[in-house]
């Protein structure tokens, strides 16, 4: 039996919140068996997810930058 699984493990880019009050960077992991379908649920979580592997922001963050 052959199984499929992706893991996308998410940090988020903002410089806030990885040198700002927020302490420690948000970070993130989902997994499934399609990559598409881990960024839409991170999406629903409120994580802005680049595709093409450009900067990705936590919720916290995300709000901030609204």
């Amino acid at each position: 039996m052959q199984a499929a699984c992706y893991v996308l493990d998410l940090y988020c880019d903002h410089e806030g919140c990885r040198n700002g009050p927020h302490g420690s960077p948000a970070e993130a992991q989902y997994t499934h068996e399609l990559g598409s379908s881990c960024r839409r649920i991170a999406r629903e979580d409120g994580w802005k997810v680049s595709a093409s592997g450009g900067t990705d922001l936590c919720p916290r963050c995300a709000k901030e930058r609204a």
